[in-house]
């Protein structure tokens, strides 16, 4: 995601903007946990499920903290007028062009494809002078 945020979307030149919605805890501690995820094992971004929005923003912080992410990243509404709306859980790529939806993804982790939005993005505004690794774009 980094390599396409990189590319496309950061500083003057940017043709995209990537927006990151958080929208629920897939793995909090007190509910579908894994032990052995990697940040578990570090003892990192042990998360427990969200009781009210206070809790979602706290959970998308901790996220943002831990994983040093940069991207613009906002917290879905306590009513998950996002998850409804796009089917987002746990976790889809759209592309939105002036209000319309040009590329929905499949539903992730497990159909959750940087490689097509690249694609896309590369078709609509060129490499813009150099290749992306696709090897790094999917991770």
């Amino acid at each position: 995601m980094f390599e396409i945020y990189q590319h496309y979307c950061n500083g003057p030149n940017a043709v995209a903007k990537l927006l990151t919605i958080y929208i629920e805890e897939a793995h909090a501690v007190d509910e579908w946990h894994l032990p052995d995820a990697p940040d578990v094992k570090k003892g990192i971004a042990i998360i427990k499920a969200h009781q009210n929005v206070n809790d979602r923003l706290i959970a998308a912080k901790t996220f943002i903290s831990c994983k040093k992410f940069i991207c613009e990243t906002v917290v879905d509404s306590w009513s998950s007028h996002i998850v409804d709306r796009y089917e987002a859980w746990p976790e889809r790529l759209y592309i939105i062009v002036d209000g319309v939806v040009v590329y929905k993804g499949g539903e992730g982790p497990f159909d959750y494809r940087l490689d097509e939005v690249q694609d896309w993005l590369a078709e609509r505004y060129g490499m813009r002078g150099q290749s992306l690794n696709k090897d790094k774009i999917n991770k």
